[in-house]
């Protein structure tokens, strides 16, 4: 769903992927599916075609991966949803645990997700990101001096999205864009 190339020409593919095998390498942040239809999943490549390494971001349900941009330093950033309990969020993260909310039917529903990885395929950080509602994130950016990250999908959430000071502090209809700066 995703390709970013970074200013030395290192190439990071981001998406979903539903293979359980002969798919990551080793030494990387996941190397072994999760559990669930799919996992999000991060490749790097250099644009000769040379092969680096890849890693799958999940847990035990479902995460789909939507966009990936790189900072200056040349380290990727992803995101996407998922509907996990655990595997998308590193200890201390602006949200450690996903929203726990089930459609009418049972099913999970999906919490947005922001992750860096460093360039040799481990994970600094993930976040997940959302509240009672169905949420999904669907595109990011970086400033150009590397503070900050930008990212903006929809929501269904009555809460955990906005801040009081923001320019539409509650959810207006059925489902609402967001955009978020962290």
């Amino acid at each position: 769903h995703g390709i970013c190339v970074g200013k030395n020409s290192d190439l990071f593919i981001e998406g979903t992927a539903e293979s359980t095998t002969q798919f990551s390498t080793a030494g990387v942040h996941q190397s072994v599916f999760a559990g669930g239809p799919t996992d999000a999943f991060l490749a790097k490549w250099d644009t000769s075609g040379n092969f680096y390494w890849c890693s799958y971001l999940g847990g035990t349900n479902e995460e789909h991966g939507r966009g990936v941009k790189i900072d200056g330093a040349g380290n990727p950033y992803i995101i996407g949803w998922s509907n996990s309990h655990t595997g998308m969020s590193t200890p201390g993260a602006y949200q450690e645990e996903w929203f726990e909310a089930y459609e009418n039917d049972g099913f999970p529903k999906y919490d947005g997700f922001l992750a860096k990885f460093k360039k040799d395929g481990s994970l600094e950080w993930g976040t997940y990101y959302g509240g009672g509602g169905k949420d999904q994130v669907f595109d990011l950016t970086i400033d150009n001096d590397n503070d900050f990250v930008y990212f903006g999908g929809l929501t269904a959430s009555t809460f955990n999205i906005s801040s009081p000071e923001s320019y539409q502090p509650a959810l207006g209809g059925k489902t609402d864009g967001f955009f978020t700066k962290f």
